[in-house]
Parts: C-alpha cells; sequence; structure tokens
C-alpha cells in the first residue's frame, strides 16, 4: 500500500510513460475547447483552452471525436496538476490530491476476475473501492482525502466500456447491459453523497455520449459543464507541418501543403491529430518518385481511402522486409490481410476491455488459424 508521496511518485512516472515522446509528437498543440452549456468557470472566455482546465472546480465533460486527442489532453492536465503538488504537505489545506484512471478498468476490476470470469462485485461505494485499488493508497488516508474534499479525478474514457453485452457471459441470451450507463450511475451516488464537492474531469466520445443520453436519459452525468475538443484548424495544421523535423525535405514539405490547401476532402478529414499522423505516414512512406505523392493524395477523398493506403503501404513494407531479412513471403496477399483486419475489427468490437491494448489471443481463434500466424 502507498502513502501520499508514494502514490504521487509512482503516478507521475506512469503518466511521464503515457506522455512519451511519441504522443508529444503526435499531439503538439495547444486545444481549445468549445462551450456547450451556460456556465460560471468559463463565463469570460469565448473558447477555453488546455491551460484553463487546472483551475476548474466543478463536474465537466469533456467530448470529442475518436483520435481527436482527449486523453492526450486530459494526462497533460494529470502532468500538470501532479507537479503542482510538489512543495506542498499533503495535510496542508492548499493540498488537493489529483487521481487520474483509465474508466475501462472499472469494468474489469468490478465485473471481471484475473482468469476472465464473470465475478460478482457489491455495487455499493463502487467508485471508492475502485479509487482505492487504482491509487493502492491506504484506505484510512483516501478516505480522509474524499471527506476533506480533497481530491480531484481525472477519468478518461467513459466509451471505453463495454455495452450491448449480456449481463451473464455464460447465457448469451440473458439481458444485455450498457456498462457506460452503470458507471454513470455509480460516479452520479458518489458525487451525491460528497454534495458534489468533489472535482471530476470525465472525457467521452461525442457520439457515445449523445447515444447514452437519448437511450437512457434519466442516467445522465450530473455534471455543471461541458466542453466539446475543438477540431484541428488549417492554420494550426500548416503551422505544424512547417516545423523541420516533421518533413525534413521543403520541397515535399510545400507539396503537401499545397495537395491540403487545395483538396477540400484532405483538409476536411485530417482535422483531428490521430488522422493527421496517419496521413502523414502515408505521405512519408511514399516511394519517392516523381509527383508519386501528389497523384496518390490527390486520390483521397475519404477516411476509409486514407486507412486503405495506410494499411497497403504497410503491407508493401514488411513484406520487403521479411524477403530480405528471413527469405520469406508474408502469410497473407494484400487481399487477404484486408479482410483478415475486417474480421479482426468485427470482433474488437465484441472486447470486454476495449482500448485497453491488452488483445486476448482466444479473440483472434476465429480470424486467424494457427497456421498462418508463425511467420
Amino acid at each position: 500500500m502507498h502513502n501520499i508521496a508514494q502514490y504521487l511518485e509512482a503516478s507521475e512516472n506512469k503518466i511521464k510513460e503515457l506522455l512519451d515522446k511519441k504522443a508529444r509528437e503526435r499531439y503538439p498543440f495547444s486545444r481549445s475547447f468549445e462551450i456547450f452549456t451556460d456556465n460560471q468557470n468559463f463565463r469570460k472566455k469565448s473558447n477555453p483552452k488546455e491551460d484553463d482546465l487546472d483551475k476548474y472546480k466543478g463536474q465537466l465533460l469533456i467530448q470529442g471525436e475518436p483520435g481527436g486527442g482527449k486523453t492526450i489532453s486530459l494526462i497533460k492536465l494529470a502532468d500538470k496538476l501532479i507537479g503542482k503538488t510538489k512543495g506542498i504537505q499533503p495535510n496542508s489545506v492548499n493540498f488537493v490530491l489529483p487521481i487520474f484512471a483509465e474508466i475501462y478498468t472499472w469494468y474489469t476490476w468490478k465485473y471481471i476476475d484475473e482468469n476472465q470470469q464473470q465475478k460478482e462485485q457489491e455495487t455499493r461505494d463502487t467508485i471508492f473501492k475502485w479509487l482505492l485499488e487504482k491509487t493502492k493508497l491506504y484506505e484510512q488516508i483516501l478516505e480522509a482525502k474524499i471527506n476533506a474534499r480533497k481530491v480531484l479525478l481525472l477519468l478518461d474514457g467513459l466509451d471505453e466500456l463495454p455495452f450491448n453485452v449480456p449481463e451473464d457471459q455464460n447465457n448469451p441470451n440473458s439481458s444485455l447491459q450498457d456498462y457506460r450507463v452503470k458507471f454513470i450511475e455509480a460516479l452520479n451516488q458518489f458525487l451525491e453523497n460528497t454534495n458534489y464537492e468533489i472535482t471530476v474531469i470525465m472525457t467521452c466520445r461525442y457520439r457515445d455520449y449523445q447515444e447514452i443520453v437519448k437511450n437512457h436519459p434519466e442516467n445522465e452525468f450530473k455534471c455543471t459543464e461541458k466542453l466539446l475538443l475543438r477540431r484541428l484548424d488549417i492554420k494550426e495544421i500548416e503551422e505544424y507541418l512547417k516545423e523541420k523535423e516533421i518533413i525534413e525535405d521543403e520541397t515535399k514539405r510545400e507539396k503537401l501543403l499545397n495537395i491540403i490547401r487545395i483538396n477540400p476532402a484532405i483538409s476536411k478529414i485530417i482535422r483531428t491529430p490521430f488522422i493527421l499522423k496517419t496521413l502523414l505516414d502515408v505521405y512519408n512512406d511514399f516511394d519517392g518518385e516523381e509527383n508519386t505523392e501528389s497523384q496518390n493524395l490527390r486520390a483521397i477523398s475519404n477516411i476509409e481511402q486514407l486507412f486503405d493506403k495506410y494499411i497497403e503501404q504497410g503491407y508493401y513494407r514488411e513484406t520487403e522486409k521479411l524477403k530480405s531479412t528471413k527469405k520469406v513471403d508474408f502469410p497473407y496477399t494484400l487481399k487477404e490481410l484486408k479482410n483478415k483486419l475486417g474480421g479482426i475489427a468485427v470482433v474488437m468490437m465484441g472486447d470486454d476491455e476495449p482500448d485497453n491494448n491488452d488483445i486476448l489471443s482466444r479473440m483472434f481463434k476465429p480470424v486467424i488459424s494457427e497456421k498462418k500466424k508463425a511467420i
């Protein structure tokens, strides 16, 4: 178990790991938000920015697109808040304990044991007990901080909880459950028990939350404010691409900027950091023949075509690598690979723990044969 100093050290290490070099390169932007509600925290700011979040008090829901940067914004906030605790005694009136937690772990802790078998868990105080498990703090320490309203919860990824899944995993005919709703119920109960005096900042994909509210209006998160993470604008994208380390060749860099300016389809789909990074990967991976980049990018008019090109380039790169290093062929044709990836995507939609990067081998058995898995 941890005391507060040990917990903060462990949290800082985890946050630094999450904010590794690759993440910083992918999300170098200072993001801004669109205000969804009339509120007192941001009423003087037409477009609040990430830097405004560390002063927030209340219950805030941050929504955005997939790959839009919600998680990175929350991790950067956690890094900032942990840094602010340095030099302040834990018993000081000015000390607030930041707790960053990935929401998908609540489902694993509450419903699934280490053997992937369903388990029962007491429903009372599930948020407190989950936070206790995540922080490894002594129970009396966490309880005291909560009672004193000296914790700040940064909860990432409501949309990563499973939904429309059988309540009894061994009985596919049992009633379907939406664990996103169950988490909101537990969180609302926790906040009610603490008189809404604890600050909570939670992230969720915009469409997922709209679906939750539409299907379960009585279970909406009782937040005081809602923000929508704004899409990148063309000026931000152009300034980012002008950095020499992004595309070293000036001619190649200007060519990409010109394509973005004149191709409305491209400029529309790259407004999130993840898609922008995918475009750069595709562009930087072209073979360098004259006009190859322009011709290939001009033909892209939607996200599906962009990812199709991304898969093709990865396939040809790995094929050549296997031939040169192991003198063997890739075990699938390009068409077979795309079909397999499509099958995996369908299987992943039924994952018990979506987006936790822990993909179980049993999930792939219906898609990939043992014979072709070995290379």
